[in-house]
């Protein structure tokens, strides 16, 4: 295995079954490796957009409000919040969060499926072939001009769960 930056056609990417031979596969491959990048970045923006979904209406909920009931409706519950005037009245949803909830669920299969895609990528960055590096780094760049610009309209903030990049 090369430890240095290298062009060519014949590389390992991953596995032994993922293996270039000649012009056209390696053409194939970075184009693939290049949208793996493109759906990472897309995968971290929307879970932060399900986190954020999922935690706004709690956010909303914390102001002082002047009076509040809440009803239980099919399952989940709904608080009604009036305000200072009569005009003034919110229905928030508060999902129930809990480990054992779907949406925890959900958020930690998604949160396995960024971290394994995140892994492959360094791995095959990793091989130091620098049509696959730039394919990492292209693909990244591109899913998050394509996703990134949600996570500022949303009011969402750089927490720096970044992982390594």
């Amino acid at each position: 295995m090369k430890m240095y930056f290298h062009t060519g056609v014949e590389e390992v990417i991953l596995f032994e079954a993922w293996r270039t031979s000649t012009t056209g596969s390696m053409v194939w491959s970075a184009i693939i490796v290049f949208f793996l990048g493109v759906l990472y970045e897309g995968l971290k923006v929307f879970r932060e957009h399900m986190l954020f979904r999922a935690y706004r209406f709690a956010a909303l909920s914390l102001a002082v409000p002047e009076s509040v009931s809440v009803k239980q409706v099919g399952g989940s519950e709904v608080t009604i919040v009036k305000g200072n005037s009569a005009s003034q009245q919110r229905f928030v949803q508060e999902s129930r969060i809990s480990l054992c909830s779907w949406d925890h669920a959900l958020q930690t299969a998604l949160q396995a499926i960024q971290v394994a895609l995140f892994y492959s990528l360094m791995l095959i960055a990793m091989t130091y072939h620098v049509w696959l590096c730039l394919a990492v780094v292209l693909g990244s760049a591109v899913g998050y001009f394509a996703f990134g610009w949600k996570r500022r309209i949303q009011g969402q903030q750089m927490n720096g769960n970044e992982h390594c990049h």
